[in-house]
């Protein structure tokens, strides 16, 4: 408790700093001084200067040299998260050359520059289990690696490196033969496709003459639905049509535009990060940008983002289960059939962009740099794609994950499971809701608090371009911490509480203008906010005492303000004057377009599809490339205009039909429930579609 006080007083004082200062000053005639962090030969002319020529990537590491001035500048620019190591290079070498100067060497020479492996408490290099053959180089060129880049770095710094290749190109590696999962992708592929051109001539077929209507209507048999599943034109009407008019889809009318806005600040969020892992020239931009005041706040901000998506699942959930129970019954089965519509919901086009990564995504290669993305993911996917489909792949094994922005999904289908036994106990036992809300609200607490304070972790996420070097694997904080499950319950619980709510108010809307508690939360909520991301810059760069309680208790409390925020605001929205700015965007025009509505029924298969097509942008940019402003957009112009053409294709093609048969054939009904549930109509059936993906993977018309 000695640490509280301190810890306190250090936050006010650090956040009353203007945001837009420097925290850590450059000098770039010294910073210059060092190798550069990045360093490659031409991959196109060492390959085709010989048929059995091989280009490797090498990671070389600086000996430690406390009598070089160099390596003292070395370990100052080193010393911050937001630093790359910069005593860790990265050297694309042609071995041709290589070995043409080792050959000039005689014996003394090359034992003078051969530097043996020192002691290295850091992961620096990918496990030889991840990428094939690289033991056979490591064998037959390792020595001559070694001693070419020792001596070149001797030669012009006069620093000492041992060096250790991590990849090999060869002519036969750029064009690996065709095998059984790449044929399995393209049938599917194909099979989607005739799919979908047989449905739509038979919806067309069997369609009424004059009847425009005819698409936007669901068919009256369970045969005629499940052969019209794949009808393009019918799941186009899917998509874009509007949503009844009711007091239900007024409400929550502006998640779709909720879920647009976060997608894009997600999508900027992982170019931003990507430009940190990737080969540049110009590292000391980054640099000098992350060590601002103003860059340590906004990173500080950046991933609660996806919290907004959980705070969605959350309020949906409770929303629908309370429409679903209202005066009926308890009925424990309700649990499990919510949990298989959920997984088969989510399951359609999760499969098929881990089919294209087990097989052709390595075939987008065309960079040096480019294995750590593609032939990487594809190599782990195909030893790792059962964690992912059971849904625990932020817990088991989660260094080296597959797929790494698939931690949500685990996380999302964990919290739904534990939302849903919350919801079915306070069903089954009424008197219990204020001791489970009690107990779900509390455990936002505690367990970021406890996390925290158990891993010896700071208050907030940092930003790492150490751990961005890596992809994250390796970030202890990223691993044990931001992807779990219990660091994001606050912000669903608190969108649990707030669906709860809903029918209350909308009953009776004194209750929120009565209410003392969300009158203080309405006017405290965001300046609270505002206080608790201020202090980011505090834990860069002061080396506070931990573990500390303080933090445990910052980083609980910090989670938990953000869920308030985020239940305020879905309240104000929902139940707000109408002469205040979140309540006039109810009747927004903006908010009811078609655009806005289809950016967010397309949201999930966006998020599923969009780090594929990042990575592949990212790892194909030349390794010269310049990171600059205009690097920025336009990668976020190509990736997310790319991303959202193919969450069309995977709507059309994938999503909705897999969605339309599944409802089909798990329901003893015969009409399509896509319109049944865009109208309210009772039923488990109807509403266990709302209930079973109610957010990002939730594509239903609210």
């Amino acid at each position: 408790m000695a640490n509280t006080g301190i810890f306190a007083f250090l936050i006010i004082c650090y956040a009353t700093m203007q945001c837009s200062c420097q925290l850590f000053q450059y000098n770039m005639s010294e910073y210059w001084q060092m190798p550069p962090l990045y360093q490659y030969d031409n991959m196109d002319v060492c390959l085709r200067s010989k048929s059995s020529a091989a280009f490797c990537v090498v990671k070389t590491l600086v000996k430690p040299d406390n009598r070089s001035e160099l390596w003292g500048i070395i370990q100052r620019y080193s010393k911050y998260a937001f630093q790359y190591n910069h005593a860790l290079l990265t050297r694309g070498v042609c071995l041709e050359d290589c070995m043409a100067l080792t050959n000039s060497m005689d014996t003394h020479q090359k034992e003078l520059y051969y530097q043996r492996k020192f002691d290295i408490n850091y992961k620096y290099i990918v496990d030889d289990r991840l990428l094939p053959n690289i033991d056979s180089y490591r064998q037959q060129f390792g020595d001559d690696i070694n001693v070419c880049e020792n001596y070149k770095l001797q030669t012009s710094y006069n620093l000492s490196a041992y060096s250790e290749i991590e990849y090999c190109y060869t002519n036969e590696t750029l064009f690996r033969k065709i095998d059984f999962l790449d044929v399995l992708f393209y049938v599917v592929v194909i099979a989607l496709v005739l799919l979908g051109i047989f449905s739509s001539y038979y919806d067309a077929k069997i369609a009424k003459t004059g009847d425009e209507y005819y698409f936007k209507r669901p068919l009256h048999d369970k045969k005629s639905n499940i052969l019209t599943a794949f009808s393009i034109r019918r799941n186009v009407e899917r998509l874009t049509m509007a949503p009844e008019d009711n007091h239900l889809q007024q409400d929550l009318g502006f998640l779709d535009a909720l879920r647009t806005l976060t997608m894009t600040v997600v999508m900027v969020s992982h170019i931003f990060i990507g430009e940190r892992m990737v080969a540049k020239s110009n590292p000391e931009a980054v640099e000098i940008a992350d060590s601002s005041a103003a860059m340590e706040i906004i990173a500080a901000i950046c991933p609660f983002t996806v919290n907004v998506f959980f705070a969605i699942s959350g309020l949906l959930l409770a929303v629908f289960f309370v429409k679903l129970t209202l005066k009926k019954r308890f009925n424990l089965s309700y649990f499990w059939l919510g949990l298989v519509n959920r997984y088969l919901r989510t399951f359609p086009v999760y499969a098929v962009v881990m089919l294209f990564t087990v097989s052709v995504y390595d075939r987008l290669l065309w960079s040096p740099s480019g294995y750590n993305w593609m032939p990487l993911s594809r190599s782990l996917c195909r030893a790792k794609w059962w964690i992912n489909f059971l849904f625990i792949n932020n817990y088991y094994q989660p260094e080296e994950i597959c797929l790494i922005h698939t931690w949500y999904l685990a996380a999302d289908f964990q919290l739904f499971m534990v939302g849903l036994i919350a919801l079915m106990v306070i069903w089954r036992f009424p008197r219990s809701l204020k001791w489970i809300v009690g107990a779900l609200l509390g455990m936002g607490f505690i367990f970021p608090a406890v996390r925290v304070y158990m891993y010896s972790f700071n208050a907030m996420m940092l930003i790492s371009n150490k751990g961005h070097a890596r992809r994250l694997w390796y970030e202890d904080r990223y691993i044990n911490f931001y992807q779990t499950t219990d660091a994001h319950c606050a912000s669903y619980f608190s969108g649990l509480f707030v669906g709860l709510l809903y029918h209350k108010v909308r009953e009776n809307s004194q209750i929120l203008t009565n209410s003392k508690i969300f009158t203080v939360l309405r006017y405290a909520s965001i300046p609270l906010l505002i206080a608790f991301f201020l202090p980011a810059p505090v834990f860069h760069h002061l080396n506070l005492p931990k573990p500390s309680l303080s933090m445990a208790i910052y980083a609980g409390l910090h989670r938990w303000v953000f869920g308030t925020g985020v239940a305020v605001v879905f309240l104000l929205y929902m139940f707000g004057d109408s002469d205040s700015i979140l309540g006039a965007l109810r009747s927004s025009k903006i908010l009811q377009s078609t655009f806005i509505r289809v950016c967010g029924r397309l949201s999930f298969s966006f998020y599923l599809i969009h780090m594929s097509i990042l990575e592949a942008i990212m790892a194909n940019h030349h390794e010269a490339a310049r990171v600059s402003a205009g690097m920025t957009l336009s990668i976020f112009c190509s990736a997310t205009s790319l991303t959202a053409f193919v969450s069309f294709l995977a709507f059309i093609f994938i999503e909705k039909p897999c969605d339309v048969i599944f409802k089909q054939l798990l329901s003893g009904d015969s009409r399509d429930k896509t319109t049944q549930s865009a109208n309210g109509t009772n039923g488990f059936t109807t509403i266990q579609i709302n209930l079973n993906q109610p957010d990002l993977t939730r594509q239903t018309r609210l």
